[in-house]
C-alpha cells in the first residue's frame, strides 16, 4: 500500500485520482503509523512552506515524513513537498525537514512570480522516474521558489526560468519534482506510473 500524506494540501484529491486510474493500492492518510507501515510514500504539496511545516508538525507528520524518506522504501515529494525536504525556505523564513542540505530561494524580482504554466524539464542523468519520457518534455509548474541543493549530484533534472534551476532530485529511494505530475497530462501520469513500478 502506498501512503499519500494528508496534511491539508489542496491537490491531494487530484493525486489520488491519478493513483485510482492507475489501479494502485493506496491510502490518503494523516496517521504516522499508517505511513510507517506503508510500502511507499507520496508527499504532495500546494501552498506555502511555512503553512506546510506548521501543518505537518501539528499532525505529528514531520517526523513521519523524515522516517519514510530514510526508510529505504520508495518516496516521492511534489512541489512544496520537494522544497520542504531541504533545510530552509526563504518563503516564511521556514525551517524545513532538513532531509537534504540546501534552500528554497525566491525567483529574482525581475521575473514574473509565480511561474505558472508549462515548462520543459531537461534530464541531467538517468532516473527511473523518467523512464519512457522524452528529454525536454513539458510539465506543469506553479511556484515562486526553487530548490538549491548543497549537493549538486542530487539534481536529476533542470528547467529554465530566467535561470537554470533544479526541477527534480533523486537519491537512492527518494524522488522529488518541482512540477505537478497530476496536472501534466500523459507525461505526468507516466511519472506516477514509474513511481508505482518502484513499489512493485
Amino acid at each position: 500500500m502506498i501512503a499519500i500524506v494528508d496534511y491539508g494540501a489542496g491537490n491531494i484529491k487530484s493525486v489520488a485520482n491519478v493513483f485510482t486510474k492507475l489501479g494502485a493500492d493506496f491510502m490518503v492518510t494523516s496517521d504516522p503509523q499508517v505511513i510507517a507501515k506503508s510500502k511507499a510514500c507520496v508527499f504532495p504539496g500546494v501552498g506555502a512552506a511555512g503553512f506546510t511545516m506548521q501543518a505537518l508538525k501539528e499532525r505529528g507528520l514531520d517526523n513521519a515524513v523524515r522516517r519514510a524518506a530514510d526508510s529505504g522504501k520508495p518516496f516521492l515529494a511534489v512541489c512544496v513537498g520537494m522544497q520542504t525536504l531541504f533545510s530552509h525556505s526563504q518563503e516564511d523564513n521556514a525551517t524545513c525537514l532538513d532531509i537534504f542540505k540546501g534552500t528554497a530561494q525566491h525567483f529574482a524580482p525581475n521575473l514574473k512570480s509565480p511561474q505558472i504554466g508549462w515548462n520543459q524539464v531537461h534530464f541531467t542523468k538517468d532516473c527511473p522516474l523518467f523512464e519512457g519520457i522524452s528529454n525536454d518534455s513539458y510539465f506543469y509548474f506553479v511556484h515562486s521558489y526553487y530548490c538549491v541543493p548543497t549537493k549538486p549530484s542530487l539534481t536529476c533534472a533542470t528547467s529554465d526560468y530566467g535561470i537554470t534551476y533544479t526541477s527534480a532530485i533523486w537519491q537512492d529511494n527518494v524522488y522529488a519534482v518541482q512540477f505537478h505530475p497530476e496536472k501534466s497530462g500523459f507525461n505526468g501520469i507516466k511519472i506516477y506510473y514509474n513511481f508505482i513500478k518502484q513499489v512493485k
